[in-house]
């Protein structure tokens, strides 16, 4: 697992799809693993004050894949505390505002890492309702 403010570099992204023969095209839905939902149970207010995840650039990156989404087991999926505290969330900017690209948040992907598994298919239901800006949701991962 990642410690709390440990950046998720986008050399690293790199390395970890190249690593795990992944290659994200258009569409696809983006899942990172930090290992940072164990902090939950044994410390929840570490867990909220930081968190391991990607900046500005990394989120460039996974915009420029063309990705319909972007979840981290996390629940900013960007690194906290931030490198710069006068900018804050830019990835998110990248991400959503920029490039229309979902962002997935608290995902438990321990089993996934734990199987060993690298590509599956993300099947995720809508909330039923309109105008929100975020939601509850239960994704599944199918292999």
């Amino acid at each position: 697992g990642l410690d709390g403010g440990e950046l998720v570099t986008a050399d690293e992204l790199r390395a970890a799809m190249g690593a795990q023969n992944v290659r994200v095209t258009a569409g696809d839905v983006v899942v990172l693993h930090t290992g940072w939902m164990s902090v939950l149970a044994e410390d929840p207010k570490r867990f909220g004050d930081e968190e391991p995840g990607i900046d500005a650039a990394g989120a460039e990156l996974l915009a420029g894949m063309q990705p319909c989404a972007v979840g981290a087991d996390t629940w900013g999926v960007e690194c906290v505390p931030f490198k710069d505290p006068n900018v804050l969330w830019q990835g998110h900017q990248v991400l959503l505002a920029q490039n229309g690209i979902h962002i997935l948040e608290n995902l438990d992907t321990a089993a996934l890492v734990r199987d060993g598994v690298a590509e599956f298919m993300f099947v995720l239901g809508q909330p039923r309702y309109r105008g929100a800006v975020q939601a509850i949701i239960n994704p599944v991962a199918i292999r």
